[in-house]
C-alpha cells in the first residue's frame, strides 16, 4: 500500500505540472487578451461611480475601448452591456477607484478565494472528499470565471454558504445568506423560493434581504435605470441570446433546430416555470435526507432548460450532484450520478478548441474516477483513456478565424445591449461543432435531473438520516 501511495502521488504531481504546464502555453493565462467580462464589470462600476448610467453605450464604450482586448481593439464600436442588476454594482463602484491593472489582480484574487471557499463548504455540507470536490469544481467553475472574469465563484459561494448555514439549523441566516444568491437572479429566484418553501423560519430575512437588495439597486443606480433594466434590458438580452454558440439553454436547442426565435425563448421561459415548481417541491420533499437540498437542488435546476444559460454557470449543478451521489441507494442510481459529475465537470468547449487542456481535462476526469470508483485504477485509467479518445478527434478542429463584425456606431444614450445585441447575432452560427461540444453537457444535467428526481421520490419512503 505505501508503494502504491508513493506511485499514485508521484503520478499525479507528474500530471498536474504536465496540465499546468500546457496551460500556461495559452493564451487563456494573459490577462491582456482575456478579462473580457471584468472589463464590462470595471467600466460599469466606473459609470457607477462617476454617476453615469452603467446601462447605456457611454460611458461604458470609451472605458472598454480604453482597455481593450483583441476583440475590442479589431471592432472599435463594440459595447459590452452590463446586464445584471444595479445592487451588484455596489462593490464594483468600489473596485473601480482602482488603476485597471490593480483591480484586475484584486478581482482574480477575490475569484480565487471565492472559489476556495465555496469548495470548503461544498465538501462540508455534502460530505465529499476535498480533492474530489476541488476536482469537480477547478475547471467547471474556474476556468471559465477566471478566464473571462465571471462573477460564477461568488454565486458558488453564496448558495454554497446559505447550504452550510441551514444545515447548522441557522435558519435566519440561511435566509440571509440566499438573498446574496441573486447576484445571479435567475439562480436566486429559485434557491430564494425553495428555501421560504421549504423553511419558514428563513422566509422573514428572505424577504427583508430581498427588500435590502431592491434598495441598494435604486440607491446605486437610479429607480429609472432599474425599471429600464428590468422591462427593456432584460428581454432584448434574452431575445439576442438565443441563436448565442455560447448559450446552453433550452431556448437556444430550439431554435437551432428550427423553432423561431421568439418561440424559443417562449418556450424557454415556460420550462425555467416548470422547473421552479418541480424543484422547488422536490427540494421540500428530498430535506429529509439533508438539509442542503433544499438549496443545492433549485440551483441545479436553475440551468436546466431556461432561456440564459452559459458554461460557467454550469458547476452551480455540481453541489446536487456531489450530494445525491452520497444518499444514492442503488448502484445504478450511483453510476448515473458519478457518470455526471464527470460528465459535468469538464468545461468541454475549451479542451475541444485548445489541444493544451487535454492533459488538465484528462487529469480531472481521472481524478474523478478513482474517488468515484473507490481507488479502482483499471477504471481511472480507463475513464482516461476514453476521455482521450473522445477528445483526440475534436481537438483538432479547425473553428477559423473569428468573424469581424462590422458594427454600426450607436448613439451614446442608447442602451448597450442593443449594440451587444446586434455583436452576438453577427457571431452567431449554425456550425454543428458548436452544437456537438455542448452534447457532454447537456448529458450530465439531464442525468442529474432524472436522478435527483428519483431519489427525491424515494425519500419519503426511504429516508436517510444526515
Amino acid at each position: 500500500m505505501t508503494r502504491k501511495r508513493a506511485f499514485l502521488t508521484i503520478l499525479l504531481i507528474a500530471t498536474t505540472s504536465i496540465a499546468l504546464f500546457d496551460l500556461s502555453r495559452t493564451e487563456l493565462v494573459r490577462p491582456e487578451y482575456q478579462l473580457l467580462d471584468f472589463r464590462v464589470s470595471y467600466c460599469a462600476g466606473a459609470a457607477v461611480d462617476a454617476r453615469a448610467d452603467a446601462y447605456r453605450v457611454e460611458p461604458i464604450r470609451s472605458c472598454e475601448h480604453a482597455h481593450p482586448t483583441p476583440l475590442l481593439a479589431r471592432t472599435p464600436n463594440l459595447v459590452l452591456a452590463w446586464v445584471l442588476p444595479g445592487y451588484d454594482l455596489a462593490p464594483l463602484a468600489a473596485l473601480a477607484r482602482l488603476p485597471f491593472d490593480a483591480a484586475a489582480v484584486v478581482y482574480v484574487l477575490a475569484l480565487c478565494a471565492a472559489l476556495a471557499g465555496a469548495v470548503v463548504l461544498i465538501a462540508r455540507t455534502t460530505g465529499a472528499p476535498p480533492a474530489m470536490t476541488s476536482a469537480a469544481l477547478v475547471l467547471s467553475a474556474g476556468l471559465p470565471s477566471l478566464v473571462l472574469g465571471q462573477v460564477v465563484p461568488f454565486e458558488l459561494l453564496a448558495v454554497a454558504a446559505t447550504a452550510a448555514a441551514l444545515r447548522a439549523r441557522r435558519e435566519r441566516l440561511a435566509g440571509a445568506l440566499a438573498a446574496l444568491t441573486c447576484i445571479e437572479p435567475h439562480v436566486g429566484l429559485f434557491v430564494c423560493a425553495a428555501l421560504a418553501y421549504a423553511v419558514a423560519g428563513a422566509r422573514l430575512t428572505i424577504a427583508a434581504g430581498l427588500a435590502v437588495l431592491a434598495l441598494l439597486a435604486v440607491a446605486v443606480t437610479g429607480l429609472e435605470a432599474q425599471i429600464t433594466y428590468v422591462l427593456q434590458d432584460l428581454p432584448l438580452q434574452a431575445l439576442s441570446e438565443v441563436t448565442s454558440k455560447e448559450q446552453f439553454s433550452l431556448a437556444y436547442v430550439l431554435s437551432y433546430a428550427g423553432l423561431p426565435v421568439r418561440a424559443a425563448l417562449a418556450a424557454g421561459a415556460v420550462s425555467t416555470l416548470a422547473m421552479l415548481v418541480v424543484a422547488t417541491i422536490l427540494a421540500r420533499r428530498a430535506r429529509v435526507r439533508g438539509d442542503a437540498y433544499v438549496v443545492y437542488l433549485p440551483a441545479a435546476a436553475a440551468i436546466v432548460g431556461g432561456t440564459y444559460v452559459h458554461l460557467a454557470q454550469v458547476a452551480l449543478a455540481i453541489p446536487a450532484a456531489l450530494l445525491a451521489l452520497r444518499d444514492a441507494d442503488s448502484p445504478r442510481l450511483r453510476g448515473a450520478i458519478a457518470f455526471a459529475i464527470v460528465l459535468l465537470a469538464i468545461p468541454w468547449p475549451y479542451p475541444a478548441t485548445l489541444k493544451q487542456l487535454l492533459p488538465a481535462a484528462l487529469l480531472i476526469v481521472g481524478v474523478l474516477t478513482w474517488y468515484l470508483t473507490r481507488g479502482s485504477i483499471v477504471r481511472t485509467l480507463a475513464a482516461a483513456a476514453c476521455c482521450w479518445l473522445v477528445l483526440i478527434p475534436i481537438e483538432n478542429h479547425l473553428t477559423g478565424p473569428p468573424p469581424v463584425l462590422a458594427l454600426a456606431a450607436r448613439p451614446a444614450g442608447e442602451l448597450a445591449t442593443v449594440s451587444g445585441a446586434e455583436a452576438t447575432h453577427a457571431e452567431s452560427t449554425r456550425d454543428p461543432f458548436h452544437f456537438a461540444v455542448k452534447v457532454a453537457t447537456w448529458s450530465g444535467l439531464l442525468l442529474l435531473t432524472g436522478s435527483s428526481m428519483l431519489l427525491a421520490a424515494r425519500s419519503a419512503q426511504s429516508p436517510r438520516p444526515a
